[in-house]
């Protein structure tokens, strides 16, 4: 794959510097530290390391995503899915391809152990809870890829995890408490390789979507599963959604916090949430 990467970017923009990842945290690392500003910048991977880059650059190139992650979820919010490489690439290149400001996610989360504020950008979804709980399975070793990942990986979450108690504020007004098995909030409609979680989100919107889930049981978990793959769970009386620009959530718990897939920890007790409208430009 990358052989064919580095011959269609320099058919199609010519000199170039090449970056390859080599572990976790590494695009983070270098983004941090990078001197020399690139743009366009061509991200060939998943949400993964496209959280990775925007949570380490220091200025604001134009981005151009080739879907080749796992996951893929920014991508599809995109419409970059059902293109070849050569296709997004060339439409690029030559400025038949949209220019278009999406919106971002920060958070700034607590852990348990009281050590303070960290903060952190997120560009598809960020789940606290089974969602997370899920993406961290999902992150081990598998020779699965995208939804059947996700798919066997909350299997096995739904039979470990028992719903947690929350207290929430939507825009310093709406106040919700209860028990949940589902806390997840989208800036694009799908996550974790195409479970349509928050499908009505829309990445321009200058807004982010929240679905809650109550607790159930784990038969009604697994009854309601099917319905998440399109998104029509949101109809089910025992799910509500919202839309905010800021939320505050507070756990009766230490658990698991994702960002586009990135497992931050498993001891989060209480995270800010905060929409950062037209943040990014990237080609879609």
């Amino acid at each position: 794959m990358l052989p064919l990467i580095q011959t269609l970017v320099s058919e199609n923009f010519g000199d170039h510097s090449l970056f390859i990842t080599e572990s976790r945290g590494h695009a983070l690392a270098h983004f941090q530290t990078l001197q020399k500003q690139y743009s366009p910048l061509i991200i060939a991977g998943g949400d993964g390391l496209l959280n990775e880059i925007i949570n380490g650059l220091t200025y604001q190139p134009t981005m151009i995503v080739l879907p080749i992650g796992s996951g893929n979820d920014f991508a599809r919010a995109l419409k970059l899915k059902k293109e070849s490489l050569e296709s997004i690439l060339h439409r690029s290149a030559t400025g038949d391809a949209k220019l278009i400001q999406v919106d971002c996610g920060e958070i700034k989360y607590r852990t348990a152990d009281n050590a303070g504020f960290f903060t952190r950008k997120f560009m598809s979804s960020c789940g606290l809870g089974l969602d997370a709980l899920i993406a961290n399975l999902s992150n081990r070793k598998s020779f699965l890829k995208g939804l059947p990942l996700y798919l066997s990986s909350t299997l096995k979450a739904i039979r470990k995890f028992t719903p947690l108690a929350m207290s929430m504020t939507i825009d310093g007004e709406q106040k919700i408490e209860g028990r949940k098995h589902l806390i997840v909030v989208g800036n694009t409609p799908s996550s974790g390789g195409g479970f349509h979680l928050t499908p009505e989100a829309v990445i321009t919107d200058g807004l982010h979507n929240l679905t809650l889930a109550d607790g159930m049981t784990q038969l009604e978990l697994l009854s309601l599963l099917p319905k998440a793959i399109k998104g029509d769970h949101i109809s089910d009386p025992r799910v509500t959604t919202f839309r905010f620009t800021e939320c505050h959530i507070k756990i009766d718990r230490p658990e698991y916090l994702q960002t586009d897939g990135e497992v931050l920890g498993n001891n989060v007790v209480e995270v800010f949430y905060r929409v950062i409208p037209a943040k990014y430009w990237f080609m879609a």
